[in-house]
């Protein structure tokens, strides 16, 4: 056992053979049998309470409301026990543990939470939580919690109102994940874990809602000690609990358990006087002002100051580690009450929510095609299928470019074989580069071996015989340039070759049909949509099943994605599939804007960034790489024309005509290995800029676009003011404001005519894809729940203001009924009028500085002035 030696108690100290213990039922009526178990553990003359985690309706453990509470029931049982015991206690210690294997608690229910109808009972919730949890700490004897497994939100909270904390080596998700989700920790851990690790190692916990392993919380002080395998509190006692006479009853893995660590440090360790070591570190007020600014300054390079909770979170951990105990409860609960009561708070927790509905409808729909399709697909060829055949999937990346590599690692990474072919011999060199660069943080020596056996190759036909050797699951994974024809011979090529094959398309912008029209085992076709820029930072994937899709295939891919840790949206099988259909329109307003002068690049990309968008459309059209770009676009355009209710929309490609006039001039956007390169950016040494000859070609564009322009006669800048072109049409100068509205109602616009056209896609579920898939509004809540903010009637009458102005929008007959009702909302789930709060964000400062500050200031100060009369003299 790996222990923490900055406080021991006892702790490591024991015999070298354990004490068989005996089990039984505890004597106490448990008050909530369907959240906990309720055990007695005797060895010796020791004997220990064990309360034992154990959500029976769901696969993982949440503090809903039977969970707290029954917690308060047992707890409160448990003080009476002591108050009016003998002077001999019945029990010496008490446990908290799991009965689920992948789940210690995974923290509060989000439903719940969203529940709260106004301030005032959100405070009153938060501070009953508390209580809880202080009664726990407050137990007249020692308590233990052992965490097999994911440990987040109020799960660690609970952890940290016990004495002890202990945790499996193999736990790999210990956090405070709250900020994520526009909230902060809410029962104690704004308090507890400062005053446990110390300030400075807290602020990167908290702030950034991340997660950390085993490990790494022992070495941060979070725990006391990891012990080796994982093992629940034994399965066997939840439903038939042993006889005292059992003496075998932990069976042969006593040694390897949890168990061997509980008897040994109940044993020895006491009740501790104070569990918070002393802290020195960040003390004094100049301390704390250097530390509060360089995390501000870190916060304001990673989030928008629109999201409030980074941001109250910050000023909150300071006010609390320079308060007292029971005010910085206080301060924890109102500060959570401000921020839970919020629209941004209820919209971040309907996306959290909606990742889970989401995959749940995928499984549904996949399984709608074994009623449709069978096996084998409807008009299939095929005699055998993916699910007829055992084993571990098996993945060929054919096509191994940026986006292919990029897969192909992240595979790798999460346990699927992977090889690797392209028909360019230098491609394959990038793509091995680029695979061992995504490495470099686990580049050990498994990693290097690993590298070493996967296979690079430009033989297809080798390629295809090794993916189907032995009893796998193989997969094609098309990662090639968006060419028809090109995927078409490659699905005839592979399908053919062996009738287990399952082929997914990352096609960004070709319906699955059409690459299956002339195919008889279409039955093994689905598409894989992947994003730009891919590896782990956008972490969704459309999956795309024809009308001729098998349930075997779709449901082969659904593992895929989940081994992944992608989340799976099954989307309607058109032209751009949703989020590339959606993207289109929005890229491409703002080419038009550009070229016509609207507004300047710059211009445009701040009033996205300022709206809430992650980036500005250029920045992102300059990773997904301008050749890219250009097929993708010409692809979705022309395929959206053969529709005649679309073709207004598409007339107008000034993007495409920009981008083409770069591609012709050399530009690439940037570079996926990090070479200096130019697109809407240049990039050099990690440093991104705007590219200044971006206004000239733009100018360029707008004046070959000119009715009375003839395109041969403009080439560049110059042409256009000496040829006599500098009053071509210009459109009229946009505000912020009407550069928002532009692009995002002609996306919501485009959104209404995917919903018409596609019952299966939800308003849901657009607003998720855009935010994992672009980074769009995420802090609203998604698009459309951007639109209930603005109004349909508002959107309507602005579309078409912007085509009097040159923004020609066809707008969506939909979007024009709905606006008939201007209740209407597309996401009422965070609808929270009446009862919502408003939130100010402002810099934290020291309310008081002590006389120990004082001095310590003026040192400082004395030692400043002393240097700038030193250079000054010299």
């Amino acid at each position: 056992m790996e222990t923490n030696n900055r406080k021991t108690n006892g702790s490591g100290s024991g015999r070298e053979g354990v004490v068989v213990p005996q089990l039984e039922a505890s004597c106490l009526n448990n008050p909530c049998p369907s959240r906990f178990d309720l055990f007695e553990i005797k060895f010796e003359k020791e004997c220990a309470f064990v309360i034992v985690l154990n959500n029976k309706d769901k696969a993982v453990n949440i503090m809903d409301r039977p969970f707290l509470e029954g917690l308060k029931d047992i707890i409160t049982h448990l003080r009476l026990v002591f108050e009016n015991g003998s002077p001999q206690p019945k029990y010496r210690s008490v446990f908290f543990c799991s009965a689920k294997e992948g789940s210690f608690c995974h923290g509060a229910d989000v439903k719940m939470q969203g529940e709260f109808e106004n301030w005032d009972e959100c405070y009153e919730g938060c501070k009953q939580i508390k209580a809880l949890f202080q009664a726990i700490e407050d137990l007249p004897l020692p308590t233990f919690c052992f965490m097999n497994a994911i440990t987040l939100g109020g799960g660690l909270e609970l952890a940290l109102s016990c004495d002890y904390r202990y945790a499996s080596n193999s736990v790999s998700s210990i956090g405070l994940p709250e900020v994520k989700l526009g909230i902060i920790p809410g029962a104690g851990g704004c308090v507890r874990l400062p005053r446990l690790i110390g300030l400075l190692a807290s602020l990167k916990l908290i702030l950034g809602g991340g997660m950390i392993s085993a490990s790494k919380a022992l070495k941060a002080g979070i725990i006391d000690a990891t012990y080796k395998e994982s093992t629940t509190f034994p399965a066997q006692f939840l439903t038939a609990p042993p006889s005292r006479d059992d003496q075998d009853c932990f069976g042969e893995d006593i040694h390897t358990s949890w168990i061997k660590v509980a008897l040994k440090e109940t044993k020895h360790c006491k009740k501790p006087v104070n569990k918070y070591p002393n802290r020195f570190l960040a003390r004094t007020w100049p301390e704390q002002q250097i530390i509060y600014s360089m995390t501000l300054k870190s916060i304001d390079n990673i989030v928008n100051r629109q999201f409030y909770a980074p941001y109250k979170l910050l000023n909150l951990l300071f006010e609390c580690w320079n308060a007292t105990y029971t005010e910085a409860f206080d301060m924890e609960s109102s500060v959570y009450a401000d921020l839970a009561m919020t629209r941004q708070a209820r919209a971040l927790q309907a996306l959290f929510l909606k990742k889970s509905e989401i995959k749940a409808q995928a499984i549904e729909t996949i399984g709608e095609l074994n009623e449709a399709n069978g096996d084998g697909g409807k008009g299939s060829a095929s005699s055998t299928t993916a699910k007829d055949i055992s084993g571990k999937i098996r993945v060929l990346i054919v096509g191994s470019g940026y986006m292919g590599s990029a897969l192909g690692q992240n595979m790798m990474e999460n346990g699927v074989e992977v090889l690797f072919y392209d028909a360019n011999d230098h491609a394959l060199q990038t793509a091995r580069q680029r695979v061992k660069k995504l490495f470099r943080k686990k580049m050990d020596a498994k990693t290097k071996g690993l590298l070493e056996d996967t296979i690079f190759s430009t033989d297809l036909q080798d390629c295809l015989t090794k993916l189907c050797k032995g009893d796998v699951r193989p997969v094609v994974l098309e990662a090639v340039v968006e060419d028809i024809d090109l995927k078409k011979k490659l699905v005839k090529k592979v399908l053919s070759f062996d009738e287990r094959i399952i082929f997914a398309t990352n096609t960004s912008s070709i319906p699955i049909y059409l690459l299956g029209e002339e195919e008889e085992n279409a039955d093994r076709l689905i598409g894989m949509h992947f994003f730009h820029p891919e590896h782990n930072i956008t972490p969704v994937v459309e999956i795309v099943p024809s009308e001729r899709t098998g349930f075997t295939a779709g449901e082969t891919i659904l593992e895929l994605a989940e081994k992944m840790k992608k989340v799976p949206a099954v989307v309607g099988d058109g032209a751009g599939f949703v989020v590339n259909r959606l993207a289109l329109f929005w890229y491409g307003i703002a080419g038009t804007v550009l070229v016509r002068g609207g507004a300047s690049m710059n211009a445009i990309e701040k009033a996205m960034v300022d709206a809430g968008c992650m980036a500005g459309p250029f920045q992102i059209l300059d990773g997904v790489q301008l050749t890219t770009v250009l097929k993708v676009g010409k692809s979705i355009s022309s395929l959206l024309e053969l529709d005649e209710s679309k073709k207004d929309n598409e007339k107008d490609d000034d993007l495409l005509q920009l981008v083409q006039e770069m591609v012709n001039r050399g530009y690439t956007g940037r570079d996926p290995l990090g070479n200096p390169s130019k697109g809407f950016y240049t990039y050099n040494n990690n440093k991104m800029e705007q590219n200044q000859e971006i206004k000239s070609m733009a100018h360029v564009v707008r004046a070959k676009r000119n009715p009375s322009t003839k395109a041969n006669d403009v080439e560049s800048e110059s042409d256009v003011t000496n040829g006599g072109f500098s009053r071509i049409y210009r459109m009229k100068h946009l505000s912020q404001e009407e550069i928002t509205e532009a692009l995002l109602f002609a996306v919501i616009n485009e959104a209404c005519e995917i919903i018409g056209e596609y019952p299966s896609v939800t308003a849901e579920m657009i607003d998720l894809l855009l935010v994992l898939a672009m980074g769009m509004l995420a802090k609203e809540g998604g698009l459309l729940a951007y639109a209930d903010t603005q109004g349909l009637p508002y959107i309507l009458e602005r579309l078409q203001y912007f085509k009097t102005i040159g923004i020609d929008i066809k707008i969506s007959p939909l979007l024009t009924m709905l606006a008939k009702d201007s209740k209407f909302k597309f996401r009422p789930d965070i609808s929270i009028e009446g009862k919502a709060t408003s939130v100010e964000v402002s810099e934290w400062c020291p309310s008081s500085i002590g006389i120990a500050d004082a001095a310590v200031a003026a040192i400082v100060s004395s030692g400043i002035a002393w240097l700038t009369f030193s250079q000054l003299s010299s």
